[in-house]
């Protein structure tokens, strides 16, 4: 019988925790959807193709994952489309002021690459293509993928955004938007946000690649 209880009671904590995990991941996506919401209608509203799924992110190097002996090579690894927030990237972030060391422990331990969120759909007018389709049209060597872009959707360029970051209480976040527009045209920026009086305000942005 006293086994029973404990599997029980076992039963019930998982239960508790996942419910928690739900809730909050419920709230992430929220918090997500206002700040996405007001890039488009602010910051990047002259036309794109957008991504619905955020790109993922890593806090290691795809490269090290595949082959983690090389980590302890000299040479770089060969570039990647993911984003990547190394341990120097939020050290520099505390060395600046935009972010404390509490909050960037945790946003770099919180760093999920199994995680992506859709992008909110209703309350825009951009056009919006899964990440299976425009991986379909930029792999088609017979064609040019803007070109394609401009046949199928009459425009010429496209906007990723990456999957946020939050610091504990949901007041801060870091957020990656790419946006590409040739093969010699577009732009990498992470933004960094702080909520104040239920409103998201950009505090700060640095450029991440650019061409």
């Amino acid at each position: 019988m006293r086994i029973l209880y404990i599997v029980i009671i076992g039963i019930l904590l998982n239960s508790c925790a996942s419910n928690k995990i739900e809730k909050l991941d419920k709230m992430k996506q929220m918090e997500f959807n206002q700040v996405v919401d007001n890039f488009m209608r602010n910051i990047y509203y002259e036309g794109f193709v957008v991504q619905l799924q955020t790109k993922p992110i890593f806090n290691i190097h795809p490269f090290y994952i595949k082959y983690p002996d090389a980590q302890n090579e000299k040479y770089p690894p060969p570039p990647t489309e993911k984003i990547i927030y190394s341990k120097d990237f939020f050290n520099t972030l505390v060395t600046d002021s935009i972010i404390d060391s509490i909050d960037a422990q945790f946003m770099y331990a919180s760093i999920d690459s199994t995680l992506s969120f859709n992008i909110d759909t209703s309350s825009s007018n951009e056009t919006f293509i899964k990440q299976e389709k425009l991986d379909s049209i930029f792999s088609d060597v017979s064609s040019d993928g803007y070109q394609t872009l401009i046949r199928m959707y009459n425009i010429d360029s496209y906007l990723t955004f990456s999957t946020p970051i939050f610091n504990e209480n949901l007041t801060k976040m870091i957020i990656t938007v790419e946006y590409y527009c040739g093969a010699l045209c577009g732009e990498g920026r992470v933004f960094f946000l702080s909520k104040q009086k239920n409103k998201w305000d950009i505090i700060d942005s640095k450029s991440t690649w650019i061409s």
